[in-house]
């Protein structure tokens, strides 16, 4: 009995001790793209209202120019909350819901691809590894998922680190690509590369459900801006044409089901955000200067359209 004792206090040792070297392996990179949690969070926290607050994914981040907002509805602070698809929806709005204010207007533009699947990933392990709090974004019943998910990927990662290779982002994909107001920005002065044309949109066969679920979260957060005396509203996010053309049956589905369901006011439609190729850097989502620019003046012309004179500043 002791001889297994000691044994087994001895096996113990040495997995603490390789545990230990893992973890301590792990250097997170300051200018990753994930960091720049850190200053989405802090700027929501510090900006004076009333405030515009855009909310997505990667989409959101490109396509949007805060200075312009600003320029255009004074006393309006702008604050783009977007970072990227693969943090989910829930997380995407976990992030603001609690956070609004009296006379907030929140802007909500989700990938199509929110409504056909979970798009959750790993990515949110590094997004919570870089700010921890963002655990609060979570429902309960997620929190372990996550632990684990955080551990296996913390593994790899330190493992990767003993070997001498860092996790880095690259340009324009970094922290330090963020304006003030939590643009990215860093692409509109480097040269676009080529990229492939987008996957078109199908729906799936659990498409529905998934619809019904996002939907059902939005207007969740709808209720609970209002209480808050925010105004929320959506908006199809900026996509190319040819993307909206081969896509149309299954996009033009999701408008139809966000039209008869959504709590809240759509500020555009699937064909009225789509812009010509040359707009865009990268991929189907990520406008170029050009195309943030024609994006976010013809978001805020819609809005203006529905606040009405009286509304406005």
């Amino acid at each position: 009995m002791k001889r297994f004792v000691r044994n087994l206090g001895l096996f113990a040792a040495i997995q603490a001790a390789i545990g230990a070297a893992i973890f301590s392996s792990i250097r997170p990179d300051d200018d990753h793209y994930a960091a720049a949690t850190i200053d989405k969070n802090r700027l929501l926290d510090e900006a004076p209202p009333p405030r515009v607050i855009f909310v997505g994914g990667s989409s959101v981040a490109f396509s949007t120019d805060c200075p312009t907002v600003e320029r255009r509805m004074p006393p309006y602070h702008a604050v783009n909350m977007g970072l990227m698809a693969l943090l989910g929806v829930e997380y995407m709005l976990g992030e603001v819901a609690g956070r609004v204010r009296q006379g907030d207007i929140v802007i909500i533009s989700l990938e199509y691809e929110q409504f056909v699947q979970d798009q959750s990933s790993a990515m949110i392990v590094r997004v919570l590894e870089h700010r921890p709090a963002n655990l609060a974004y979570f429902s309960p019943k997620r929190l372990g998922d996550l632990g684990m998910g955080y551990i296996g990927a913390a593994v790899r990662r330190g493992l990767r680190g003993i070997r001498g290779k860092r996790d880095r982002s690259e340009p324009p994909y970094v922290r330090s690509g963020f304006n003030e107001c939590g643009d990215l920005v860093m692409h509109r002065t480097m040269p676009p590369p080529e990229f492939a044309p987008p996957t078109p949109l199908r729906l799936l066969p659990g498409s529905q459900g998934q619809i019904d679920r996002t939907i059902d979260r939005l207007n969740a957060f709808g209720r609970l801006s209002r209480r808050g005396g925010a105004s929320a509203f959506y908006a199809h996010p900026a996509v190319m044409q040819s993307y909206y053309d081969r896509s149309r049956q299954a996009v033009e589905h999701i408008d139809a089901e966000l039209r008869r369901r959504l709590g809240f006011p759509v500020l555009n439609t699937p064909r009225s955000a789509c812009l010509p190729r040359q707009m865009f850097f990268n991929s189907n989502y990520h406008p170029g200067e050009q195309g943030a620019l024609k994006r976010t003046n013809d978001l805020v012309d819609a809005l203006r359209a529905k606040l009405g004179p009286a509304a406005m500043p």
